[in-house]
C-alpha cells in the first residue's frame, strides 16, 4: 500500500520541482533523500530481536531468538526443478505484463487518447484504489487462512483478484464513455492489486529461510514481464494504431496469472 501512496504523490513533488528548478533538481532531491533514508535504516534496524532496543520479555518469548548461524544460499537446480517454484515465477511473470501499463508515462498516453484534455489528477485515479486494494488483500488473506488454511486462503485471493482485473480490463475496452473506462480501468488496477500481498506471502510460506532468494527470483520474474509489456505496447500501438489493442494481451496475460494460482500455493516448501 505505501509502494502505491508513493507512486501517487511522487509526481506532485517531482513537477513543481521541475518546473522550477530544472528536471536534473528532482534527481538530486530524491538521491539525497534515498541516502537519508539508508543511513536512517542501518542505524535502526537490526538482524535480530536481541539486538533491538525496546523489544520487550514477552515479545521475545513469542518472537524467538534463534542463534546467529552462516546464511546458507538457495540450492537452485533444487528449486528449479519445483513445480511450486516454477509456477510462481511465471504467475508473477504473466501478472507484471499487466501492471507496467499503469506506469505514469503509459497511462498518461493511454489517457492521453481516450481522455484528451482532462486535467493531470485523473491519470493518478487509479494508483488510489489499488492502494487500497493492496491493504484490503492482505487482510482479507490473512482472515482466510485462519478459517480455510493456507492454500485456499492464498488461492482464492489471488484468483479473485485477477479475475476481476481481467473482466474491468475487458470492461475498459468495450466503453465507449472515457470517464466510465477511467473508473473501470481503476477497479482493474485494483483488482490486481488485491492479489499483490498474497504472492509476497507465498515466497515466505514456500522459501522460509531462503524467502529472500525466492521473492528476488519472483520479483525478477516480473520486471521481466514489465519489460516485454512496455516493447509490445509500443509495436502494437504502432502497427495497429490502436490504443485499445494492447489491452487485449494484457487481459490474457492475468487470465493465465489467475489459472496458475489454481496450480501452486501448496505447502510444499
Amino acid at each position: 500500500m505505501a509502494s502505491r501512496v508513493g507512486g501517487a504523490i511522487s509526481p506532485l513533488l517531482v513537477v513543481p520541482i521541475q518546473a522550477r528548478y530544472g528536471w536534473r533538481a528532482s534527481f538530486y532531491v530524491f538521491g539525497i533523500l534515498g541516502v537519508a533514508w539508508a543511513v536512517v535504516w542501518y542505524g535502526w534496524y537490526r538482524d535480530r530481536p536481541a539486538e533491538k532496543q525496546g523489544v520487550s520479555k514477552s515479545e521475545m518469548e513469542e518472537i524467538g531468538d534463534p542463534p546467529a548461524r552462516a546464511h546458507q544460499g538457495l540450492p537452485w537446480r533444487t528449486a528449479f526443478r519445483s513445480r511450486n517454484f516454477q509456477m510462481l515465477l511465471w504467475m508473477y511473470f504473466t501478472y507484471c505484463y499487466g501492471p507496467s501499463f499503469f506506469s505514469p508515462g503509459y497511462r498518461r498516453t493511454w489517457s492521453g487518447a481516450r481522455l484528451q484534455r482532462e486535467g493531470p489528477a485523473a491519470l493518478h485515479i487509479p494508483i488510489h484504489p489499488g492502494a487500497l486494494a493492496n491493504l484490503a488483500g492482505g487482510f482479507s488473506s490473512d482472515a482466510l487462512v485462519r478459517r480455510r488454511g493456507l492454500k485456499k486462503g492464498r488461492r482464492t485471493i489471488a484468483v479473485i483478484g485477477l479475475s476481476a482485473s481481467a473482466l474491468f480490463t475487458v470492461a475498459t475496452l468495450l466503453t465507449p464513455n472515457k470517464y466510465i473506462a477511467l473508473v473501470f480501468l481503476a477497479l482493474s488496477y485494483a483488482g490486481s492489486d488485491f492479489m499483490l500481498p498474497t504472492a509476497w506471502a507465498v515466497c515466505l510460506d514456500i522459501g522460509k529461510k531462503y524467502a529472500g532468494a525466492v521473492t528476488g527470483a519472483m520479483n525478477t520474474a516480473g520486471q521481466i514481464g514489465s519489460f516485454i509489456s512496455s516493447v509490445c505496447f509500443g509495436y502494437i500501438v504502432k502497427f495497429s494504431h490502436s490504443y485499445e489493442l494492447p489491452l487485449i494481451p494484457i487481459t490474457v496475460m492475468l487470465v493465465i496469472s489467475a489459472a496458475l494460482w489454481l496450480r501452486s500455493t501448496r505447502r510444499r516448501r
